[in-house]
This record gives C-alpha cells, structure tokens and sequence, in this order.
C-alpha cells in the first residue's frame, strides 16, 4: 500500500501516520489530518503546515481540539475559517466571532454547529442571506425569533418556520392563510390571545 493510501486508511498504526505527517507530499499530509486517530501533538504540527488544504483537513477534524480551532478561526483562509465554524468542538466565544463575518458560507457554518447556543442563533435573524435565515428557521426554538422569520420577505424563509416543530400554532394558522385581512403576524397573534 502506497503512502496516501496509507495517510487515509483508518487501520494505518499511528507511529506510521506520525511518520507520514512529515512527508513531503500535501496530499499525503491531508489525509494523515483527516485520521481521527492522530495524537494531538501531531494536529497542532499539521495545524501550523504552510499548505492551506493541510490546515484545512485539521480543522474538520472532529477530534481536533479547542485551542487548535482558536488559533485556525483566524486563518487566513475562508475555507478553514468555515471549517473552524461547522466544527463541534469550537467554543462559542469563537463562533461569535464569526457573527459578522463577511462571508456567508461562515455564518451558515456558526448556526449549523451543534455548539451553537441560542444567543449566537438569534443574532442571525437579520442576516442578509436566505440560507443562513432558513437555517436559523430551522434550527430555532424561541417563538420571538420565529414570528420575525414567519414574517420574512423570502417564501422559503417562512416555509421552514411553518415546518418547524416547535411552530406555534398560531403561527402556522397565520402562515397557512397568507395572513388574515391585512393584520401583520404580531397583530393577529395579540388578536388571537384576547380570544
């Protein structure tokens, strides 16, 4: 067996994968990054690699620890940056740091981590791009955040709200009807509450 067959086998004994993370070739260096059986001391060397895509793969890496992914939250790299973003393991003091960034695929990446708290969700309910409001749709549970996005100006945004489990029904009632004559959701949930 060659070496990147090697680097990506997960039955490599790890004295031979701390061997190939030395070796000259990125792509072996990626697949050792991707073994989740690799040693820490060895995904902190492989974290500070010059090769982007090596930095990369340590980054998914879902047994890559917290300090590593501080210290890749600040990569250069949007790639890695997303990475650090989707990974489980990035504290939430990190992903709130990408609340603004810049790039969507990024934010997307904060609401879709499972570390993600409420708070950090919330803060996306404005954002300016539809997938990142569609995840925090689905991802919600606070009936607040889901009267603002039952009323968002994007159809798929609301869709998501109605199919939401944690919905309330009043919300899906206004939904399903288009809204009831003229009354905005807010106006109607109060309407419905004095009944």
């Amino acid at each position: 067996m060659g070496k990147f067959s090697q680097s990506r086998d997960p039955h490599t004994p790890v004295a031979t994968l701390i061997e190939l993370s030395e070796d000259i070739d990125m792509g072996v260096r990626c697949g050792v990054a991707k073994q989740l059986s690799i040693p820490t001391p060895i995904l902190i060397k492989l974290s500070n690699d010059e090769n982007e895509d090596v930095r990369y793969w340590v980054a998914r890496n879902p047994h890559t620890p917290s300090d590593i992914l501080t210290k890749l939250a600040n990569d250069y790299y949007m790639s890695i940056r997303s990475a650090v973003a989707e990974n489980k393991h990035t504290p939430a003091e990190v992903l709130i740091k990408f609340v603004n960034d810049e790039i969507s695929d990024i934010r997307l990446g904060v609401v879709r981590n499972s570390n993600c708290t409420k708070e950090i969700i919330d803060e996306f309910v404005n954002d300016k791009d539809i997938w990142v409001r569609i995840e925090v749709a689905r991802r919600s549970i606070s009936k607040n955040i889901l009267i603002k996005l039952a009323d968002d100006k994007d159809i798929d945004v609301r869709e998501v709200v109605f199919m939401n489990p944690n919905c309330p029904e009043v919300i899906k009632l206004w939904l399903n009807n288009g809204g009831f004559a003229g009354l905005t959701l807010a106006e109607f949930i109060e309407k419905v509450d004095h009944e």
